[in-house]
């Protein structure tokens, strides 16, 4: 373990008029998660942001049990316990994964009882993490699941997740003290 200390997100107090009235459209249950409140300490570089990340998140033609199982491979394979806990909580509690779907996401491409289409997700998160391209047979797969859309999609939301996994991991985010709230978990 290193010596460094963990990021500190912003406070209420601390925010900007503009940040304030921008955090209104991000808080869920009324929380605002520590990785926005880290990535706010630098305002500009997270307005730019934001649209982009916002897209990935919840706005693509990606179906959302792709994309977060997607997330949850790159979170457990960069070691990212914050995301890997926020994206598990969304796929348990809002898309039907299980406690075992989320296990066998975590075995990778070969655990028993994937779907096709989940195997070659995750296939998919760990060629590109491994070799920043994939097979010729996967790409030929991926595009008889997904339209050039969804396909090209699917590859940003990748890239966004591997990006912020390792930016959350050099900085240490903390887990949010309202995780619970966040989700809706009593």
């Amino acid at each position: 373990m290193s010596n460094r200390s963990q990021a500190v997100p912003v406070t209420d107090e601390e925010f900007t008029e503009e940040q304030f009235n921008f955090t209104k459209m991000v808080r869920v249950n009324g929380v605002l998660a520590n990785g926005f409140r880290v990535g706010m300490r630098s305002w500009k570089l997270f307005k730019a942001h934001f649209p982009f990340s916002l897209y990935v998140m919840a706005l693509s033609s990606v179906p959302p049990r792709i994309r977060e199982l997607a997330i949850i491979r790159i979170a457990h394979n960069n070691k990212c316990d914050y995301e890997l806990a926020h994206h598990t909580q969304v796929g348990l509690s809002q898309l039907g994964f299980s406690e075992q779907d989320i296990a066998n996401i975590k075995i990778g491409a070969d655990a028993p009882g994937l779907s096709e289409l989940d195997a070659n997700i995750i296939r998919l998160v760990d060629e590109l993490a491994n070799n920043c391209n994939i097979s010729d047979e996967l790409h030929a797969y991926l595009h008889q699941e997904f339209n050039e859309d969804q396909f090209s999609e699917l590859l940003f939301t990748i890239g966004n997740y591997e990006s912020m996994t390792r930016v959350i991991n050099v900085l240490d985010i903390p887990m949010d003290e309202d995780f619970n709230k966040m989700h809706g978990i009593a």
